[in-house]
């Protein structure tokens, strides 16, 4: 249970979007899988029907999100080591979505969902107030030029929907190459009084195993970044 491996909202007029629209070069592989698998794994549609409610299904126990999800690495692992519980990717770059969907059929695993809907407006528009058990934020992009950063998606108007997205006790879980960013939100969860810090130091939380350890982490470490997790649980 990643609760229990872990013991040991924005306004209307808010328009920064999370990440912005893009494609890619697709392999074949990924292009058919997205040709032959979106019916299956996208919710897009749902949103617009109104049906959103359906994602949650009653026999699957807990609910988790992870936004920008890149090629479905961490998903796929957190979905095979959890499989009683459901997760929703988000991600707006093709090649991941068609990768993801290929690992996740070839595989067959069946409680992940993608939707490519922009995550602040998905947070707002959809997602039911006190519905999920975990938030997860792998690597977002850390607009690192000081003039870019009010586009970081973690901020307090993002702080403030998680909190009412998360059910008692869920979790919010980061991770980040860039100390900067990882030193601000640190800092806004703790002068939060509804989120409590998992990490018994009250500083950043090691690596949890349930978060896998991507090609994008290694990257990051081979240009000597320091890795940094925060992981903070609410408590209204």
């Amino acid at each position: 249970m990643m609760n229990t491996a872990l013991s040991q909202g924005i306004q209307p007029e808010h328009t920064i979007k999370s990440f912005v629209k893009r494609s890619g070069r697709l392999t074949q592989s990924q292009q058919q899988a997205l040709d032959n698998l979106s019916t299956k794994y996208l919710i897009d549609k749902r949103l617009e029907d109104g049906t959103f409610s359906q994602f949650f299904e009653e026999k699957l126990q807990r609910h988790y999100l992870e936004i920008g999800f890149g090629n479905g690495q961490s998903l796929l692992h957190m979905a095979q080591s959890h499989p009683f519980d459901q997760f929703l990717g988000i991600e707006v770059h093709t090649p991941g979505i068609g990768q993801l969907m290929n690992n996740l059929h070839q595989q067959t695993i069946d409680n992940v969902k993608i939707c490519t809907k922009d995550a602040a407006t998905l947070l707002r528009d959809d997602i039911p107030n006190q519905s999920l058990d975990g938030i997860l934020v792998f690597f977002p992009d850390p607009w690192p030029k000081r003039k870019h950063q009010k586009r970081r998606l973690v901020q307090q108007d993002f702080i403030d929907i998680i909190s009412q997205k998360l059910k008692t006790g869920g979790m919010f879980h980061m991770a980040t190459d860039w100390s900067d960013y990882a030193k601000d939100v640190l800092k806004l969860l703790k002068i939060n009084p509804h989120f409590k810090n998992m990490a018994k130091n009250d500083n950043f939380h090691f690596r949890p195993n349930y978060r896998a350890h991507t090609k994008f982490e290694k990257r990051g470490e081979k240009l000597g970044h320091q890795i940094f997790d925060i992981i903070f649980k609410y408590l209204p």
